[in-house]
């Protein structure tokens, strides 16, 4: 175990919630995709697809924007072993901000109750 870390606590609460907002939102999103392909007409679709793109769209770049500009370079400074893993959670921010317009796309056609095609609905639930 790691000892505490040079971060307030109020810090790393927040981040831990945000973290936990992030599987919420993630489950929400399988659902959605589990409801879509059994019945693509649920009136409930509309509603968790927008509330869903608004997280994906608006909260989950400023988080990881948070993570990697203010939350890393603190990390790495106090755990310089901890660079390497680190470095590969930015990476992974940036490959998720490429395909979040897509994931976002495919959630406000379902928002404004519209059908996703065959490939549309294959990429999204990939």
């Amino acid at each position: 175990m790691l000892p505490r870390l040079p971060l307030e606590d109020s810090a790393l609460d927040l981040l831990r919630a945000c973290h936990a907002k992030m599987r919420l939102f993630t489950t929400a999103l399988e659902r959605i995709v589990e409801t879509y392909a059994k019945n693509p007409a649920d009136p409930q679709l509309a509603d968790a697809a927008r509330t869903t793109a608004r997280y994906f769209r608006e909260a989950l770049p400023k988080h990881a924007e948070d993570e990697d500009v203010s939350i890393t370079p603190r990390l790495v400074a106090a755990y310089p072993e901890l660079a390497e893993v680190l470095a590969k959670g930015a990476h992974d921010h940036a490959e998720m901000e490429g395909e979040l317009p897509h994931l976002t796309a495919a959630l406000d056609t379902l928002s404004a109750r519209e059908t996703l095609s065959s490939q549309e609905f294959g990429a999204f639930s990939a």
